[in-house]
């Protein structure tokens, strides 16, 4: 059992310099993790914190610069097990780890009722947004591999990969937003909805050193029909 801190930052930014945001984010989580022989249940509670900043420009008349700035707060959770098998090595090389794994995760995104304001120009076309709450439910199906190396003072180098498939169920990706200055023009906004099914894939090593600290280095992509996610991610670790 254990818990986890972390903080983050994101920009995007629209073609035409027509709009931009930026969120500085913090999560704390919770997960505990427990094995009986090869098989493991794992699970974890999570909680984020986003500062969001948006900027966007209307050229109707004149050039107008309608900024917002809000918190939004996200919570989820997931639980996962799995059994490991070990596959014998052939002509002498190493096992090798196969663990076939389920999973289910839940996340809830909460943005609150908040309204644009000019910075520069007029504020005609400056919207005011209503709360809203988005929920994904995410069920996964796959397998892990990996294989450990032996290596001078007591270190080990693990090779790891991952695939799985994916299934995404997500409430209606909305909000409802409105025209400051005329009241009752309210509408409604589509996001873009995200693929119901994907393929994951990652592959990975993680040094393990005799003094405790640890270096991993991993490729993570989620491939699926006219969506394409690819990340990387770089841990130093340090137990004692």
């Amino acid at each position: 059992m254990g818990f986890a801190l972390s903080g983050g930052s994101t920009n995007y930014s629209l073609a035409g310099g027509y709009g931009s945001g930026h969120s500085d984010m913090f999560q704390a989580a919770i997960y505990s993790s427990t094995h009986i022989n090869a098989a493991y249940l794992s699970a974890v509670l999570a909680y984020g914190w986003h500062h969001v900043t948006t900027s966007r420009y209307v050229t109707v008349a004149g050039s107008d610069n309608l900024t917002a700035d809000f918190n939004a707060y996200d919570v989820g959770g997931r639980l996962e097990g799995g059994y490991r098998f070990v596959v014998p090595g052939i002509f002498d090389s190493r096992t090798i780890g196969v663990t076939p794994y389920a999973a289910v995760q839940l996340q809830a995104f909460r943005t609150p009722a908040y309204s644009e304001v000019a910075t520069s120009g007029a504020p005609t076309f400056a919207l005011s947004y209503e709360a809203r709450t988005t929920t994904t439910l995410r069920t996964e199906l796959g397998t892990w591999l990996d294989k450990r190396y032996g290596l001078d003072r007591d270190s080990a180098l693990l090779l790891f990969g991952r695939v799985a498939w994916a299934h995404d169920t997500y409430s209606d990706p909305s909000v409802v937003a409105s025209f400051q200055a005329l009241p009752g023009s309210s509408f409604t906004e589509f996001g873009a909805a995200p693929v119901r099914d994907s393929l994951l894939l990652t592959a990975g090593a993680e040094l393990s050193m005799r003094n405790g600290w640890a270096v991993m280095a991993k490729l993570d992509g989620e491939v699926a029909n006219g969506s394409n996610t690819y990340s990387g991610t770089v841990r130093l670790r340090y137990a004692w």
